[in-house]
């Protein structure tokens, strides 16, 4: 059919294309497939590219990465397609990003929808947003911000989950650190209560 043979046309201009865009440009870079673009730059965010595959849609995308400060970020959706409305933006269904730091801590994330913008650098979870960090907070959320450069991440409440400490709950919750050597800092905000349960 002239849409599959287009289809083809255009992922294999990508495989051509993307690669060369990633070895002119120093900052972290994704892996879609074989190609390496730009880590601010998700492939099909980039406004060229979106114009030309407006009425396709990817299913079961895979990105993965290292950032310049050493943290490793995997993302992958059931599917992505460019917004017809924005441009320069994806939206994708049943997101899943993970950011592991080289200590080797992990900090997962999930939302049932979601949308990448390339100008900013943003990834916007919401519907069912989960968090699950490797030392021990488990939450969920109404939406969730998340800059891929700076892994500095905002989620809006209701903010209900557990930590080491007990039972938290939140109007916000922030993640971040003042140093790429330092770990994620998670912070509170807003109506917080906290169920003391000590550990045995």
């Amino acid at each position: 059919m002239a849409s599959d043979r287009l289809y083809s046309q255009i992922i294999g201009g990508l495989k051509i294309i993307l690669p060369l865009v990633a070895i002119g440009s120093m900052s972290t870079m994704f892996l879609m497939s074989k190609s390496a673009p730009d880590q601010t730059k998700l492939p099909f965010a980039q406004s060229g590219l979106v114009e030309k595959i407006r009425d396709q849609q990817l299913s079961q995308p895979y990105f993965s990465g290292t950032t310049k400060t050493g943290d490793a970020i995997s993302l992958s959706a059931v599917s992505i397609r460019p917004d017809p409305d924005v441009s320069g933006r994806v939206l994708a269904k049943n997101v899943l990003t993970t950011l592991s730091e080289p200590s080797g801590n992990q900090v997962t994330l999930a939302g049932a929808s979601g949308q990448y913008t390339g100008a900013s650098s943003l990834l916007e979870l919401d519907q069912g947003v989960q968090i699950v960090s490797q030392d021990g907070y488990q939450f969920s959320a109404s939406d969730l911000k998340l800059n891929i450069e700076t892994l500095g991440m905002i989620a809006n409440g209701p903010i209900q989950g557990t930590g080491p400490q007990g039972i938290i709950t939140a109007d916000r919750l922030e993640v971040s650190r003042k140093n790429p050597q330092d770990g994620f800092l998670i912070v509170f905000k807003g109506g917080v209560k906290l169920i003391y349960t000590p550990q045995r």
